[in-house]
């Protein structure tokens, strides 16, 4: 049998209905249906009769036939968006089209091509918010369920910018966040994590007790993973306020040490709290790691100079070892510094903070202005020497 896009040429639809009566021994009947509403124009009732066969127009024998299926319905829908003044009634058949790919295209080929479809016509429907929301729920939820969100990564950072919008409730974000991690397997889960705690902000400790079980993989995250060395967000976020108490305090003397601590704190939450925070996913000795290279930047940030056996000591190693956890803390961007073998010394030009606070922001912009007036003092003092 012809493939429908080798087909001779006719209203596109039209002939992708023609091939769907064929291909199916007339089991999809719909080719006076799509034929009747292209001729009228009315794209929304060529959506409306493909809609309930979209498992079938996907699932085709070769992939141009299907991709040229998936485009055929794309343009329909836009042709529909286009036109559409009404965003109520696009948002509907926006949740008729995610309800029928969700049922029916979950064979490999089809749940792929069923995936672009919803992004796609996500993209289309860019100036109606409901239709939009609905479809990239929808898209979330079908890739979460197909094992295909690795495919939606590229997205992601866009949610940041629809979190600001003032037609999308905090609700809503919630809602796509997790979806979103019921999707994502792998370290990934952090940055999402992070914004649905994010958008917790400003609310009651009601509403932030419902954030708990989110909030206690992200700080366990933020405290294991060797690239999280900044603290500002997490100091911040009240989610990670509202556990410092009950259940989850000790997981909040955890994230404290790795803000403000040092490595003899940690050996005390550890011996107080370890077989409850290893049951809850920490690893103490990812942290313990992590935080010798803290510990070595927060020393740096106090003294542009000190010795290996300083060094050794706040770090909690032998001295043999420190050259080696000082190349770990300039790789990792928290300190600029080298190191003297003759002297057995470590001069440092830059030492990154933990947490770099509202007040302390404050203070480096009084110190900049302070620099600004000296350096304008100094200059106009420059100007009053008479030329010789």
């Amino acid at each position: 049998m012809a493939r429908f896009v080798d087909m001779s040429p006719m209203a596109p639809a039209s002939v992708l209905a023609q091939y769907l009566h064929d291909s199916t021994g007339g089991k999809v009947s719909i080719v006076e249906q799509v034929t009747q509403a292209v001729t009228a124009k009315k794209w929304g009732d060529v959506m409306d009769a493909f809609v309930p066969h979209i498992g079938a127009t996907l699932d085709q024998p070769d992939s141009r036939s299907a991709e040229g299926a998936m485009g055929i319905l794309v343009q329909a829908w836009q042709k529909f968006a286009d036109e559409s003044v009404d965003d109520e009634a696009l948002g509907a058949a926006a949740e008729r089209i995610v309800k029928a790919v969700s049922s029916s295209c979950r064979a490999d080929n089809a749940s792929s091509l069923g995936l672009q479809l919803l992004a796609l016509a996500h993209n289309v429907a860019h100036d109606k918010p409901r239709a939009q929301m609905t479809l990239l729920r929808g898209t979330f939820q079908f890739a979460a369920d197909t094992e295909q969100f690795e495919k939606l990564m590229g997205f992601v950072p866009q949610l940041d910018a629809l979190m600001k919008r003032k037609d999308v409730s905090m609700q809503e974000m919630r809602g796509l966040f997790k979806i979103a991690l019921s999707g994502i397997k792998n370290k990934d889960r952090h940055g999402m994590l992070l914004r649905l705690a994010q958008s917790y902000q400003g609310e009651d400790a009601k509403v932030l007790q419902e954030a708990e079980q989110w909030t206690t993989e992200l700080v366990v995250m933020a405290c294991n993973e060797p690239d999280v060395l900044q603290f500002d967000t997490y100091a911040e976020l009240h989610t990670c306020g509202n556990i410092k108490t009950g259940k989850f305090a000790s997981l909040h003397a955890l994230l404290e040490v790795c803000m403000f601590e040092d490595l003899s704190a940690l050996a005390e939450v550890e011996q107080q709290h370890g077989d409850f925070l290893r049951n809850i996913g920490v690893d103490f000795d990812s942290v313990r790691s992590k935080m010798r290279i803290l510990s070595l930047s927060s020393l740096a940030s106090v003294q542009s100079s000190f010795s290996f056996g300083e060094a050794a000591e706040c770090m909690q190693v032998k001295e043999d070892d420190v050259e080696e956890w000082v190349v770990k803390a300039v790789a990792a961007g928290v300190v600029d510094a080298k190191m003297n073998q003759l002297t057995r010394s470590i001069t440092v030009s830059r030492a990154q903070e933990r947490v770099f606070l509202p007040g302390e922001w404050s203070q480096l912009k009084d110190r900049l202005q302070d620099w600004d007036t000296n350096l304008q003092n100094l200059l106009e003092a420059m100007e009053r020497v008479p030329v010789a």
